[in-house]
């Protein structure tokens, strides 16, 4: 997940600059403010974000920021 300026500051998928956290609790908010936008814009006819919507938001890990983790496994420590 990363900052999108298209999204006006919610959290998107993207392949620019990752969005880090420096708790759960902040990622968190941040992931239910997002999903809170998306249905806003859904509600007012705008294009919208599924990433945080239905089915693909109880997809969504958090996981710890580790340094040269092994990507097949999010969050695991090497």
């Amino acid at each position: 997940m990363g900052w999108d300026e298209d999204c006006e500051g919610s959290l998107c998928c993207v392949n620019k600059t990752i969005a880090i956290f420096d708790s759960r609790k902040a990622a968190r908010k941040a992931i239910n403010i997002s999903a809170k936008y998306s249905h806003l814009c859904l509600a007012q006819g705008k294009p919208v974000n599924l990433d945080f919507v239905g089915k693909a938001r109880k997809n969504l890990r958090i996981v710890e920021c580790v340094p040269n983790a092994d990507l097949s496994e999010p969050g695991a420590k090497t």
